[in-house]
């Protein structure tokens, strides 16, 4: 709210709600905080959203190809945190504090000393996939 501030004119509220509830959702889910890997995160969401629902044409220059685009460099991204996540997590034995829901699924909650091996790529698509309905959602209503 203290950016809003700074703002001349109006000020679209759901514009506003939508830029909070994104932040908050992707610090519950892999802990990234305020900064460029948020803004980059961000902007791709916002292109990957935009061709949920467009004409299922994918040629260059459509809303399709350009949301495809976008969700191939938001999955580098979220890859990326992944692995390095995986690193530190090996790095400490897979001890320590679970701070987020990347935490969750790279641990095994069963067993202490045993780690489930979910593959890279599903953990990296079931985190995009929680993103969808906890940014549309909340600013819509």
């Amino acid at each position: 709210m203290a950016s809003w501030i700074e703002k001349a004119g109006s000020i679209l509220f759901q514009e506003e709600i939508k830029k909070m509830t994104f932040e908050i959702l992707v610090k519950v889910l892999m802990s990234v905080g305020p900064g460029k890997e948020l803004e980059i995160l961000r902007r791709d969401f916002e292109e990957f959203i935009k061709g949920l629902i467009c004409l299922p044409i994918k040629l260059p220059g459509t809303r399709l190809y350009k949301s495809l685009k976008a969700k191939e460099r938001l999955l580098k991204v979220v890859e990326r945190i992944v692995e390095e996540r995986n690193f530190l997590i090996e790095k400490s034995d897979g001890n320590g504090s679970i701070k987020d829901i990347l935490d969750l699924l790279l641990r095994d909650m069963d067993e202490p000393n045993e780690r489930r091996h979910i593959s890279s790529n599903l953990i990296c698509g079931n985190i995009i996939e929680m993103m969808i309905p906890g940014e549309e959602t909340v600013p819509t209503a």
